[in-house]
Order: C-alpha cells, then sequence, then structure tokens
C-alpha cells in the first residue's frame, strides 16, 4: 500500500513538471485564444485579424460566428440549392444523406501569427447536421467554404438567417477560434505559401469540372459558369471607390505637407477638408476623422517640430488609409456576393424553362426512337388483327409492346453509357 501511495506521489510530480513545462512553451510563444476583447480591438486597429465585413453582433466568447452567403451547393444533386424566404426568415432544405457547400459572407485576412479551427454550433449538430472540424492556417486570406452534412434518413430544414420586426439577422453555420501563435512574426512579413485558395476554389473547379452528371446538366453548368465568374473576379469601379479614393488623395496630401514639404498650413486644409465628406455609413471612419480635428488648434510650428504632436498625427493619419483599405476591402467582398446574388436570380428565373429544354435535347434521340416504336406497335397490331393469326392474347400483347420496350432499353443503356 505505502509503494501504492509513492507511485502515486510521484506521478503527479512528474505530471505537475509536465504541465509547468508545457506552461512555459505556451508562454515563450504567446500561445493563446483570442477572445471577444481582442476581436473587438483586430476591428479598431485593423491588425492581427481583419474580418470583412464586420459584425459584433457575431462575436462570441473566444469565437466569431461563419454566416451563409447565398451559395449553397448541393454535392448528391450536383446544384445549387434553393434558399427559401418565409416572415421567419431564409432557410433551405438539406435531404438525408448529402452534403451541402457553404460559402460564407466572411472574408478574413490573418497574420502569419494566427491560426484557428472552425467548430459546429450546438443548435446544428441537436438538428442531426454533423460535427465540423478543420482549421484555418496563418496567413489566410478569403471567404470559406463551409461544409454541412446531414446524416439522418431524413431531410433537414436548415435556417440561415431569421427576422425581427423586419429586420434580418444572419444566424452562424459555423464558430471560428482565433489562436496567437508566435508573436515574433509580423503581419506585415510576407504571406505564407498556402496550398489551400480563397473560397477553395480549387475545390469547386474540381467538383464541375470532373462530376458526371446524367440529369440536372442545365443547373451543374450554371454553377460551374458561377465558378469561373468567381475564378476570374475583377472588382469593378463605383460610387463608393470613388469617394473612398478621394479621401485617401486628401490623407496624401496630408502625409506629404507633412513629411516632405513642411508645410503645416496645408497639414490644417487638407484635415478641413475631411470634414466635408459624408460618411456616416462607417461610424469607425467618422470617428478616425474626427481625431484628426484636434490637430487644428494646434500651432502650426509645434505640429512640424514637437515630436510628439508630429509622431500622432502621423499614426492617425496611418490608420485612416487602413480604414480607407478595409471599406474598398469590404465593397470587394459586397461585389463578389453581389455576382452570386445575380447570378442565382437569373439561375431561378431560367432554370426550370432550361431544365426541360436540357431534357428534351439530351434525350431526343430517345424520344425519337420511342415515337417510331409506337408507331411500329401501332402497325403490327393492325396487322395482327386484319390477318387473325392463331396467336393468344398475351403473346399478341408480348408482340405488341416488344417495339418500344426494346427500343426504350437500347437507348436508355446508350445513354448511360455515354454519359
Amino acid at each position: 500500500m505505502n509503494n501504492n501511495v509513492c507511485n502515486n506521489k510521484k506521478d503527479k510530480i512528474f505530471k505537475d513538471e509536465e504541465v509547468k513545462e508545457i506552461i512555459n512553451i505556451v508562454e515563450k510563444m504567446n500561445i493563446r485564444q483570442f477572445t471577444t476583447e481582442d476581436i473587438k480591438n483586430f476591428r479598431k486597429e485593423l491588425n492581427t485579424v481583419i474580418i470583412a465585413p464586420y459584425n459584433e453582433n457575431q462575436v462570441k466568447g473566444v469565437g466569431y460566428n461563419l454566416t451563409a452567403s447565398n451559395m449553397i451547393y448541393s454535392l448528391s444533386k450536383h446544384r445549387l440549392l434553393k434558399i427559401k424566404d418565409n416572415k421567419e426568415g431564409k432557410f433551405f432544405y438539406l435531404s438525408a444523406h448529402d452534403t451541402a457547400l457553404i460559402l460564407t459572407n466572411e472574408y478574413f485576412d490573418v497574420s502569419n501569427n494566427v491560426a484557428g479551427s472552425f467548430y459546429s454550433r450546438v443548435r446544428r449538430v441537436s438538428e442531426g447536421l454533423g460535427q465540423i472540424s478543420t482549421t484555418l492556417d496563418p496567413g489566410w486570406n478569403g471567404m470559406f467554404l463551409i461544409s454541412l452534412n446531414n446524416s439522418t434518413n431524413r431531410t433537414i430544414k436548415v435556417q440561415i438567417s431569421s427576422k425581427t420586426e423586419g429586420q434580418e439577422n444572419k444566424i452562424g453555420i459555423a464558430t471560428v477560434v482565433l489562436t496567437g501563435t508566435d508573436s515574433t512574426n509580423s503581419y506585415i512579413n510576407e504571406k505564407i505559401n498556402l496550398d489551400n485558395p480563397a473560397m477553395r476554389i480549387d475545390i469547386l473547379k474540381e467538383l464541375v469540372n470532373t462530376e458526371r452528371v446524367i440529369i440536372n446538366k442545365y443547373k451543374h453548368n450554371s454553377f460551374k459558369t458561377l465558378v469561373n465568374s468567381l475564378d476570374n473576379f475583377i472588382p469593378k469601379s463605383n460610387p463608393t471607390y470613388d469617394y473612398i479614393n478621394k479621401i485617401k488623395k486628401e490623407l496624401e496630401c496630408i502625409d506629404n505637407a507633412l513629411m516632405y514639404e513642411k508645410k503645416p498650413v496645408e497639414v490644417k486644409q487638407h484635415i478641413n477638408s475631411l470634414n466635408w465628406f459624408s460618411y456616416e455609413e462607417n461610424q469607425e471612419l467618422k470617428r478616425k476623422i474626427n481625431e484628426l480635428n484636434k490637430y487644428l488648434s494646434i500651432d502650426d510650428y509645434l505640429i512640424i517640430n514637437e515630436e510628439k504632436n508630429f509622431k500622432e498625427l502621423k499614426e492617425e493619419i496611418d490608420k485612416l488609409k487602413k480604414e480607407c483599405d478595409y471599406i474598398l476591402l469590404c465593397e470587394n467582398v459586397n461585389q463578389i456576393h453581389n455576382l452570386i446574388d445575380d447570378h442565382i436570380e437569373k439561375y431561378n428565373k431560367y432554370s426550370s424553362i432550361n431544365s426541360t429544354l436540357d431534357f428534351i435535347i439530351k434525350w431526343k434521340n430517345t424520344i425519337i426512337g420511342f415515337i417510331a416504336a409506337i408507331i411500329s406497335t401501332i402497325i403490327i397490331a393492325i396487322l395482327l388483327i386484319q390477318n387473325n393469326t392463331n396467336l393468344d392474347f398475351y403473346q399478341k400483347i408480348i408482340l405488341i409492346i416488344t417495339p418500344i420496350f426494346t427500343t426504350l432499353i437500347s437507348n436508355l443503356i446508350g445513354k448511360l453509357f455515354k454519359w
């Protein structure tokens, strides 16, 4: 018994030492999970982890809830799933044993010293959807492709948004948990070379180029067109781009007057110019522009020659440049989702017509053969009646339907082998 006690104490000592060693390693590498305050601070400072578009309501404890865009693809049906909308919100149906690939609304740009993991939400799992288990690599940038699997024998209704007093609220489909790794890596370092491109466009291209689709060919080809459009996406200039680029031009002028020309009067003139811009849609941009106004009351000489003022003003200008770049990033992401939504709207509008045409074109030989078989059957029936053969009733029936049956089977086999 004493030996057991000694052994237990010995084991405990070893475990304590192991725990201390792990703690030391973690502290040395600055490994820790980021919490709500960290994620909020990342948005404010626009460093380490950039989320576009950012929604503070999706920040939960130690993670950020990801939401579904309108691009939801069924692996078993080889087509986009239709998103339904009612007074309760938007949803789609996931058939038994089917897997849906869902593109997220959110775009992430993480630094080289951040990694992450994806987790299922309890409500989703309780509905019968499978567990999500994958990783977020350091240096990743792009939207995510999340898979939801229905492992049950029944169709599951998957809610992706809810409505409260007419206001639509996105519902999380998964949670990404972010972890700091090694603080010695800087965000401005060269990005890590990853083999998993943004939106996992590589997986989507493989799906549309290698799958052998017998039915829903139009719908599959429509999705293929969408994937190619996403792969070749180039953002288009619009009023938002023009507006933000004008602000960036004013910031460049402030930078030049501050850094190179040493003209404090021009610095103040351009700060005043920024106040003429309307920026109600982005409160963070408004706040950062307002921060510059305090330099309007500082003596001209002190703006340029007082090191503290000079350094702080330069930092404020750099923050504003980051905010402008972030707004442009959000606009890029918005254009991608608009491209998806426009494609789906046209797809839903013409899918029924094109599916019918696609069916007729694809099976035209079978249809022609079937019509020919019916004509042959009618002729055989007439001849049998006129000649009054000795065949009994059942033999006549078999003889009559043989052309139809053989034509249909032969065409069907030929079509399947061709595909």
